[in-house]
Parts: structure tokens; C-alpha cells; sequence
């Protein structure tokens, strides 16, 4: 049908049925397809240059997530390309062939694009967990800086520095601070996301985890199946 209307240049058709795969594996698996259409090609790869995969305009507040993650790579001395999936261009997306390295933010949303990367000679870096609270974007920060070869320090100092700023707001009496202590919390994520995120509520800010659906391993988001609480993270 696509042929007899001659849109096929236009038209990506992917085969396979994906409705009852989760969306964030559907999601890397798409964009694997949309760079493999596309085919660009870059025999030599730009040393020092990376592209972030596994974050998608589904996750809330993506953009200033990819500020923040592309300021940590840009203190490390790293030049970002692009985001695939996340506000790239087809410009964009074609210079991203000639990444060194394919940094991921999310592990469960890079099946295919990262398979994707990997075939064409940038080197993966998928760290066990998402970035997700201040311990686990430290671990991520120091994971990207030993496969890299470059420096953590610049990067560690500005998270040390929000994580101060924060802190001087949920501790003690000062600026009339945010009372989050006691809390409940409900929580809906992949694996990678919810256990960082359940151990910065928990350890960190001291909340109470009322319930927490993992949505790779418990079938789709969660929302359905929270309970009521204080704050809901879906």
C-alpha cells in the first residue's frame, strides 16, 4: 500500500509486532531502524565526541535532563553530538555516526539503538543504572569518565554542588525548608530508574516507599496500580 501511494521514501516500515512490548524497548528498538534507514555514513569516528541514547520525550522533563547530562559530559571534556530520540534532527542524527562513544541514560530504552552504535564501531557505555539521585548520578559520572579515559573531577564538583544546595533545603530549619520527611511515596519506572530513585527517597530525603511498580518486569507503567500516597512519580 505505502508502494502504491509512493510515499516509500518517506514511510519507515518496521516489521514486527510491537504492541505488547514496553514502550521504552519499543522505543530504542524504533530508533535502531530510523538510523539504519537512514544509513549514514562516517568511516571515521571524531575522537572525543559522544551521543546519549536511552532517553526519550516520553521521560518527564527530558530537556532539562539533557542539559544537565550533556553539562556532565562537557566538564569531562566530551563534545555531544546529539540525543537520539530526544529533540535530533536528521542532521542530527546522521552527524551521530561519527560518535566515538554512545553514552546511555537509561538502560532499557537502548535495545536496538545501542546494538545500532556498537555495529558501526562507537564504543557502548551502558552503566548498570540509570542517573537518577545523587549517589547514582555520581556512579554514572564516574562509569562515563573510566571508559572514556577522561577526567570526573569538574563534573563531580557541580553535582556536589547541587546535591549541597538541595540538602541545605530538606535539612535543618533554614530557608524554610521543604518538609519531605515521613512521606509516602508511590513510584512506577524501569528497574534501572526505580532503584535508584526508591534508594534517594528512601536514604536520602527519608520518605516511606508505599508502593513501587517495576514497569519492565510488572508489564507497562504502573499508574492503575499505586496506591495513594504523598508524592506519585509515573
Amino acid at each position: 500500500a505505502i508502494r502504491d501511494l509512493g510515499v516509500s521514501d518517506g514511510v519507515l516500515v518496521i516489521d514486527g509486532g510491537t504492541m505488547s512490548v514496553p514502550m521504552r524497548r519499543t522505543y530504542g528498538r524504533v530508533m535502531g531502524e530510523v538510523m539504519r534507514h537512514l544509513a549514514p555514513e562516517w568511516s571515521v569516528k571524531r575522537p572525543g565526541t559522544v551521543c546519549i541514547i536511552g532517553l526519550t520525550v516520553l521521560d518527564a522533563s527530558w530537556e532539562d535532563s539533557l542539559d544537565e547530562f550533556r553539562s556532565y559530559l562537557e566538564d569531562m571534556g566530551l563534545e555531544v553530538l546529539c540525543a537520539p530520540g530526544a529533540g535530533a534532527s536528521v542532521d542530527d542524527l546522521i552527524l551521530s555516526a561519527s560518535a566515538e562513544f554512545a553514552v546511555a541514560i537509561c538502560p532499557e530504552s537502548c535495545e536496538g539503538i545501542s546494538e545500532y552504535y556498537g555495529g558501526i564501531g562507537a564504543k557502548v557505555i551502558i552503566p548498570g543504572e540509570a542517573p537518577v539521585g545523587f549517589d547514582a548520578t555520581r556512579s554514572w559520572i564516574e562509569q562515563v569518565a573510566e571508559a572514556t579515559g577522561r577526567d570526573p573531577s569538574k563534573a563531580l564538583e557541580g553535582l556536589s554542588r547541587a546535591e549541597s544546595r538541595v540538602r541545605s533545603r530538606t535539612e535543618g530549619m533554614r530557608y524554610g525548608m521543604m518538609r519531605v520527611k515521613g512521606l509516602a511515596f508511590s513510584a512506577s519506572a524501569p528497574g534501572s530508574v526505580l532503584r535508584p530513585l526508591t534508594s534517594w527517597l528512601v536514604d536520602g530525603m527519608s520518605m516511606v516507599p508505599r508502593s513501587l511498580v517495576d514497569e519492565e518486569a510488572d508489564g507497562g507503567p504502573g499508574m492503575a496500580r499505586l496506591h495513594d500516597a504523598d508524592i506519585v512519580f509515573c
